[in-house]
């Protein structure tokens, strides 16, 4: 029987790079077109809306059923109307058929898209 062996750094600290921090988690990505937003949607919701902002996603209630894609175009069309953008430069990137989404709203600057949210979504 085969033992298994410990790899050298198992159980030892590596140490950060002096002056160096890792970013710190952030719902917003900047794209060639635009902002990228993290989604985590809660379907079959009372009423579709910003429900709170975490450190890597914001998540988002929305009233229509998964059910065909329902889900998805309500979200699309919540977030186009809450950033104040055409519902033609909102589409999801990844995620269509999961809860956890990456959304592209096109066109807008990804510390416009921050400000933004911060405006309209409570901690």
């Amino acid at each position: 029987m085969a033992r298994h062996r410990p790899r050298p750094t198992a159980g030892k600290k590596i140490p950060a790079s002096e002056g160096v921090s890792p970013p710190a988690p952030d719902p917003v990505s900047p794209h060639a077109s635009g902002a990228v937003l993290a989604v985590v949607v809660a379907p079959r919701a009372g009423k579709t809306g910003f429900e709170r902002l975490e450190p890597e996603s914001v998540r988002v209630r929305v009233a229509a059923p998964p059910v065909q894609g329902a889900a998805n175009g309500a979200l699309l069309a919540f977030l186009a109307e809450a950033f104040g953008v055409p519902r033609s430069r909102v589409r999801i990137v990844s995620g269509t058929s999961g809860r956890r989404k990456r959304v592209l709203i096109a066109g807008v600057d990804p510390e416009e898209l921050r400000r933004r949210l911060v405006d309209r979504v409570t901690v």
